[in-house]
């Protein structure tokens, strides 16, 4: 990589007169990197199968409330949406595997028809209303969506989550989407 006879400056510093451009050419860069990591896990599913999508939705179809996850968890809430539905809760789930940048039409789409979103955070982000996945999301959904969106802080120091656990997160926002009346939107999960 280095080439001495060849040298060249990476990461030049960039003075005020031309940072702001600099930024804007990240950014820009940035955004368009989401088609190439779609096309990516597209050709990585042809070749072996699995599939790799930016999201992972489990039986959102008819889903009237959802849970918004990122990481293992997801698995729990699967097996949790699992078991509530058969007591009559269409759930489902949205998993994002990719957080920048952030796939803000695929999940608007994902969750355009449920009524109520629970938003797991695994982070809190002191000192802001809710942790860093809410704030992304609710930002991300603002006036394309028309469901009420309560954040829960889980897990913080490791502390473990159960399917029934999650069982009473759908509950919570089953009652929200019934009801449209929020207490608080965002909340520590579980905490004594």
């Amino acid at each position: 990589l280095l080439d001495f006879n060849n040298p060249i400056t990476i990461g030049p510093v960039a003075l005020y007169d031309y940072y702001m451009e600099h930024k804007k050419q990240e950014h820009e860069a940035l955004k368009k990197s989401l088609r190439i990591v779609k096309d990516v896990g597209k050709e990585f599913g042809d070749i072996t199968g699995r599939n790799y999508d930016t999201l992972t939705r489990y039986k959102l179809d008819d889903a009237e409330v959802a849970i918004v996850v990122l990481g293992s968890t997801a698995g729990t809430v699967k097996a949790a949406i699992d078991s509530i539905r058969k007591k009559g809760v269409k759930a489902g789930l949205l998993k994002l595997r990719l957080f920048r940048p952030f796939p803000r039409e695929d999940i608007i789409n994902s969750l355009k028809n449920v009524k109520a979103i629970a938003i797991m955070d695994r982070s809190d982000s002191f000192g802001s209303f809710g942790g860093p996945l809410f704030s992304e999301v609710r930002s991300s959904v603002f006036k394309k969506i028309d469901a009420e969106i309560v954040d829960y802080i889980y897990g913080l120091g490791g502390r473990d989550i159960t399917i029934k656990d999650i069982e009473v997160i759908f509950n919570e926002i089953y009652e929200i989407s019934k009801t449209a009346k929020v207490e608080n939107y965002v909340k520590y999960f579980n905490v004594r």
